[in-house]
């Protein structure tokens, strides 16, 4: 665990990934072995950093971007897109059998197919197949583009059956998430379609797995990472902290657990000082943590 202090963001920008781009080759790490972690203004951190991270060929993914009416984060555990990226994962040929099981335990659901009814699983089963393979037969051999992603999306969704799905999922029933779901998936589609080349590769964009997750201290709760990376732990970031107050202390926390491995703090001078924050600093002090200069 260490402290990085800085004097401008364009200096942290830089030190920042190209440490991650050579500990990545040192370690032979995955872009989502790393998440960098802020308190608020996801969206500032971001552009600040991404042209940072272009420079050394590496992808920084806001994950609370605004996709429609919702944002990436909650797009990708949405339970309807995941039955719906399942089927595009098997339709473009991609051999998984937790995209099979996504699939499948779903429409089962939207069809009624109990575990007891072999008959009716089977005949879902053969639905499935045949779904699958006029997509497939229909786009494997396309480009992806923003319209045949558009055109994806309806079809899949028509298959599960919106109407049915309503019908099956309690957290559909009484309002339009599905609709926002249904709009932000074809969206975040259409955009992953419009830079790529192939469908293996749409699909990698779409979900992020060759990016580096960017994202607030609350929408981490529950993940882990190799390292994390804390951005922005200064006075202006932290503007409502006031000594003492368990809130920030818990969310102090909640950072520094996220970590499997290692936990880096980045303190910038230009975005301010570390007076309602000094408490944090002490904790990190008391604990050894070493703090250096990235200048």
């Amino acid at each position: 665990m260490q402290v990085w202090n800085s004097r401008s963001t364009a200096a942290e920008g830089q030190r920042l990934a190209q440490w991650i781009a050579e500990d990545m080759a040192t370690r032979h790490k995955q872009p989502r072995d790393y998440a960098l972690l802020v308190r608020q203004r996801p969206d500032q951190f971001a552009e600040e950093l991404q042209p940072r991270f272009a420079a050394v060929g590496l992808r920084l993914r806001n994950e609370s971007q605004t996709i429609g009416r919702t944002n990436a984060q909650d797009l990708m555990v949405d339970e309807a897109a995941s039955v719906a990226l399942a089927a595009l994962r098997l339709a473009t040929g991609q051999r998984s059998a937790t995209a099979w099981l996504t699939l499948s335990s779903a429409v089962y659901a939207i069809r009624g197919a109990d575990e007891e009814d072999e008959l009716l699983r089977d005949c879902a089963d053969r639905e499935i197949q045949d779904f699958l393979g006029g997509l497939g037969r229909d786009i494997r051999g396309e480009v992806p583009s923003a319209e045949l992603a558009v055109e994806v999306t309806q079809r899949i969704f028509e298959f599960l059956n919106v109407a049915a799905i309503k019908r099956t999922f309690a957290v559909y029933m009484r309002n339009d998430l599905l609709e926002v779901m249904i709009e932000a998936f074809s969206l975040h589609l259409q955009q992953a379609a419009a830079e790529t080349a192939t469908w293996p590769d749409c699909i990698d964009r779409f979900v992020g797995t060759n990016d580096i997750p960017l994202m607030t201290v609350h929408k981490s709760k529950g993940l882990e990472y190799d390292t994390v990376l804390f951005v922005g732990l200064d006075d202006r970031s932290w503007w409502s902290h006031t000594p003492g107050n368990p809130e920030g202390i818990a969310t102090f926390f909640v950072a520094l657990s996220r970590a499997k491995q290692r936990a880096i703090f980045l303190f910038c001078r230009h975005r301010g000082g570390r007076q309602r924050v000094s408490e944090l600093y002490q904790m990190l002090t008391d604990a050894g943590v070493q703090e250096v200069d990235i200048n």
